[in-house]
């Protein structure tokens, strides 16, 4: 009795997930001049509020992504696949192409330094 219970949760966990990665993949990022936004409108962090972004081999990051860095922390997130913030982290990546995250990665790098 007990696992058939057991499969139904986990299968019900399982098309909870799948239906979130759906809805989060859907929609894309967008570098504007004051930040990065979602194109739900959602705001994943201003430009003032980045500290520096990491791209390196040890960072904590998602796959094919990258790691930004925030001076103060923002409300926790997570839109499976394509990014996540907890407090003065934000990961993107995951199913975004290497080529997309990287050229972003470094656009948004040189954004900070002609910011200073």
């Amino acid at each position: 009795m007990l696992p058939s219970f057991l499969f139904a949760g986990l299968g019900l966990f399982s098309l909870l997930i799948a239906w979130k990665m759906h809805t989060a993949t859907s929609n894309s990022l967008i570098l504007r001049e004051d930040g990065l936004y979602s194109s739900d409108g959602t705001v994943v962090a201003r430009l003032a509020n980045i500290a520096r972004v990491e791209r390196g081999l040890f960072a904590f990051k998602p796959s094919n992504g990258f790691l930004i860095l925030l001076n103060n922390p923002m409300s926790r997130a997570w839109h499976p696949g394509l990014w996540w913030r907890f407090g003065r982290r934000i990961g993107i990546g995951g199913v975004t192409p290497q080529a997309e995250g990287k050229v972003m990665a470094e656009r948004i790098h040189m954004m900070l330094q002609n910011r200073i």
